[in-house]
């Protein structure tokens, strides 16, 4: 079973929004009762590094699963990215570097593990709008 949620951050002073796209898929067992929570509302200001979008969770996990965590930026105003400064527990999925700025990271981890990174994800702005 794979959860996915695209949640809209008000850049401010801009005429678009960011949206950030959260994918989990549990490898190996199914299960049922999953969620992703959200921060509500985010509000960014444009030009500016290292900004705190809020909390994402992911829940309904055993807490040995093994999950796959896709994030993504879509359509980005340009300068946009965001990085994971917790990284401890995470595996880069083929194709990824947990290292450095992205608009697009794929990771496995275990539930804890990918909460803590989520929970410490940060949100750099550049200064032109998305479309």
């Amino acid at each position: 079973m794979q959860r996915s949620v695209a949640i809209p951050v008000l850049l401010l002073a801009m005429t678009s929004f960011l949206a950030v796209g959260l994918t989990v898929s549990p490898l190996g067992a199914a299960v049922d009762a999953v969620a992703i929570t959200a921060p509500t509302e985010p509000r960014l200001e444009p030009g500016a590094a290292g900004q705190d979008p809020g909390d994402f969770e992911i829940s309904g996990f055993a807490a040995d699963a093994t999950l796959l965590v896709s994030i993504e930026l879509v359509d980005p105003p340009t300068g946009t990215t965001f990085a994971l400064p917790v990284r401890v527990g995470l595996t880069a999925a083929t194709g990824y570097s947990l290292a450095g700025d992205a608009t697009r990271l794929g990771f496995v981890a275990t539930p804890s593990a990918a909460n803590a990174a989520l929970a410490a994800l940060t949100i750099t702005t550049g200064s032109a709008t998305g479309e």
